[in-house]
């Protein structure tokens, strides 16, 4: 019986690449979706869709057997159909050197380096460009290079912003930078202080002496201030307290003797005969009546007279005017007696003249008179106080020379007017009793005599000792 449908399609009677459709009595190939053709074995020919441009404009169409895929190409996203691929911006992701500049374009990017460096714009490939070797600022400006840029700065003596052509010489002298004694002068950049005439030194502030101060000090252009003991313009004339009377003045208080003199103000003649000095380092030689002391007496040897030459025993003093003895001095021990010492200098001056300079450095021959026996010989107990008594000194040398040398005396204290009275307050003499007897209180307002006797007063004796 035949009313069973055989399906053909058991026996797989069509192309690999197709289907087959069974129908009563029959069947029928069809070429499956990319392929083209009848559906016989070895007709279905593959469809290369790709050819109709089924993709995205920014994709790729990739052909397969029997049908195709899109793929977005590099640099977008999205599955790749049409109006499927978007734009990838590379630049998120930092993509470029770190000095560079990232530019996102259609499906790609570029790299740039930024200004100030060098290099392809990839990781690590911007060098910074040291912009400073072109020289592109002022002539008078330092260029400082820095990452990718640089800097302009006018040098010390200009100001601007150190652009070329843009610094400009600061006139430093509109400031008075110089010291008071200086000059300034303004140079391109910087300037300079010069010291005026008659000054020097870093400030201008050291006075200038030419020729040099010899003994002081300069204060100012050409004017010295001289040390102590020197005077002169240059202060190299030496001042002598005491002039140099036969001899130059060379330093303070230093004469170079004239030859044959000598002494510290050139006075003394070298190997003359001695002076004497009374109450050597004093000057007025005060005698006071009422000491119960000595007078000393120094025998003054010049340079270069030996004192030990003088006889002692030939010494005698007496008043340059007669008046009086003459006295010897005392010859102890016991008591007072002639030592041989530097006590005095030469005195240099007047006759009888005194100053009152010690020791010279030449030993002299010290003498020593009782004060008591001076006044009673020189006849001084009514001379008024004050008064000046020249003596004088006679003696002889070992080897028969003869000698006299005078100095003053200045009589101190009042005079003994009433002789063996007294005197009384209101300054006139009383009467001495008759006789006193032993002058216990006998002579009221008189004095006894050593023989216990009253004498009488002068009716007047002005003041009272």
């Amino acid at each position: 019986m035949c009313d069973q449908d055989i399906d053909e399609c058991l026996a797989d009677p069509c192309d690999v690449n197709a289907t087959c459709t069974n129908s009563p009595g029959s069947f029928s190939c069809a070429c499956n979706s990319g392929y083209t053709g009848a559906g016989d074995p070895g007709d279905c020919l593959d469809i290369d869709e790709c050819l109709a441009d089924p993709c995205d404009i920014n994709a790729t169409c990739t052909n397969s057997p029997g049908s195709y895929s899109c793929a977005c190409n590099s640099g977008y996203t999205g599955a790749g159909d049409p109006g499927d691929c978007l734009d990838i911006d590379e630049c998120l992701t930092d993509l470029c050197d770190v000095n560079a500049t990232c530019t996102n374009s259609p499906g790609s990017f570029s790299c740039a380096c930024n200004s100030g460096y060098t290099g392809t714009g990839d990781p690590g490939d911007c060098l910074d460009v040291d912009e400073c070797l072109a020289e592109p600022c002022d002539v008078n400006a330092t260029c400082t290079n820095s990452p990718g840029s640089f800097g302009c700065t006018c040098n010390a003596g200009y100001t601007g912003t150190g652009d070329p052509g843009a610094c400009s010489d600061i006139d430093e002298c509109a400031t008075a930078p110089c010291p008071v004694n200086a000059t300034c002068t303004n140079l391109p950049g910087s300037f300079d202080c010069v010291c005026i005439t008659g000054w020097t030194g870093s400030n201008c502030d050291v006075p200038i002496c030419d020729p040099p101060c010899a003994n002081g000090m300069c204060v100012a252009p050409g004017a010295c201030t001289c040390d102590s003991g020197w005077t002169g313009g240059l202060c190299d004339v030496p001042v002598c307290t005491a002039a140099c009377l036969n001899g130059t003045c060379t330093a303070p208080d230093t004469c170079a003797c004239d030859p044959g003199f000598g002494g510290p103000d050139c006075s003394i003649p070298l190997g003359g005969l001695p002076t004497i000095d009374i109450k050597p380092g004093a000057c007025p030689n005060t005698m006071s009546r009422k000491s119960g002391g000595v007078l000393p007496v120094a025998i003054v040897a010049p340079e270069g007279f030996d004192i030990a030459d003088v006889d002692p025993a030939s010494l005698l003093l007496f008043r340059a005017d007669g008046v009086g003895a003459a006295v010897a001095p005392l010859d102890g021990p016991p008591g007072p007696g002639t030592e041989v010492i530097d006590v005095a200098t030469p005195f240099g001056g007047g006759a009888c003249g005194c100053h009152d300079l010690i020791g010279d450095g030449i030993d002299d021959l010290l003498l020593s008179f009782t004060v008591s026996v001076l006044v009673e010989e020189f006849n001084l107990a009514t001379v008024p106080s004050g008064t000046s008594i020249d003596l004088m000194l006679s003696g002889d040398l070992f080897d028969g020379t003869s000698f006299q040398a005078c100095d003053a005396i200045r009589i101190v204290g009042l005079p003994d007017l009433c002789g063996d009275g007294i005197c009384e307050r209101g300054e006139n003499c009383k009467l001495c009793p008759a006789d006193c007897g032993s002058c216990a209180r006998g002579c009221g307002n008189g004095r006894c005599t050593r023989n216990e006797s009253c004498v009488s007063c002068p009716a007047d004796c002005g003041e009272c000792p």
